[in-house]
């Protein structure tokens, strides 16, 4: 019986084990994810949440190569994003339904390490959060679009025709249509 147990308990341990670091990587020139049917996932929401953990490694993003962590972005009547603009620096924006568009930004990323962040709508205040910290916020009123042809994208966006692709790791992706505390 003592035997059978123990085996049971390497066997657990070692699925356990196989089961970490399972996260997308990206190589920062072509890797990207489509969510297929997204395009209305959030339609009329008056507040919507979207979190994600990302793994930074590009020290140098810039114009027209941002990293991009995930979101939506059509630039003209519907945005909700986390892109990376410079080594430390990411840039949420939440663009309402009538194209006013509400943009923070953030200085406290690091590179090579685990950062977890959340974009937060909750129909006043656009709110990013790294872990359980609030880091930025503005006022900010609107709601997303009854119709949406935007698809939510994972380590890219299209901006006007540059690709933003992501160099780095990212995990645990998430969106609701409901404003997260």
């Amino acid at each position: 019986m003592k035997k059978k147990l123990l085996l049971l308990l390497l066997s657990v341990a070692s699925i356990s084990g196989f089961s970490q670091n399972n996260y997308l990587d990206f190589d920062g020139v072509n890797d990207n994810v489509f969510v297929t049917g997204s395009e209305n996932i959030l339609s009329g929401s008056s507040t919507i949440s979207m979190s994600c953990k990302v793994y930074p490694k590009n020290a140098n993003p810039s114009f027209p190569a941002f990293d991009v962590f995930a979101g939506y972005r059509n630039d003209s009547y519907f945005d909700f994003y986390i892109i990376q603009l410079s080594s430390s620096t990411i840039e949420a924006r939440f663009r309402n339904s009538s194209g006013v568009a509400y943009t923070l930004t953030y200085s406290g990323l690091v590179l090579n390490q685990w950062n977890h962040f959340f974009l937060v709508y909750n129909g006043s205040y656009l709110s990013l959060f790294s872990g359980s910290t609030e880091v930025a916020s503005m006022a900010a009123t609107g709601s997303v679009p009854i119709t949406n042809t935007s698809i939510f994208r994972i380590g890219s966006i299209i901006y006007s025709i540059n690709n933003f692709y992501h160099n780095g790791y990212i995990d645990e992706v998430s969106l609701w249509t409901k404003a997260l505390s």
